[in-house]
């Protein structure tokens, strides 16, 4: 089955360590990730976060990505929604945040 690219994003390591995954289940058509974007910072700052998608064996089955803005010492809710044949046990992986 052909997959989505991988979205191209650059890596924001201190970014990347705000970001977590929460949830990672089955939809009627595909798989969904939702997650935290804890923004320490006095200011509001953007997040840009990619999600793949695996099967138990790493192999990649899909990817997505979202954006969101958090306020300043907040936390924001984020959420990848994709639509495929996802096998049991498919995985959501955290990718690149920027």
């Amino acid at each position: 089955m052909p997959h989505t690219a991988p979205p191209s994003l650059p890596n924001d390591l201190d970014k990347r360590k705000q970001v977590s995954i929460i949830k990672c289940e089955a939809t009627p058509d595909g798989w969904h990730a939702e997650g935290l974007a804890a923004n320490p910072d006095k200011k509001a700052a953007n997040y840009k976060i990619a999600v793949d998608f695996t099967n138990p064996e790493a192999t990649l089955l899909a990817s997505g990505s979202t954006s969101l803005d958090v306020d300043a010492e907040k936390d924001g809710k984020w959420e990848v929604r994709e639509k495929f044949t996802a096998p049991k046990g498919t995985l959501c992986v955290l990718g690149p945040v920027s």
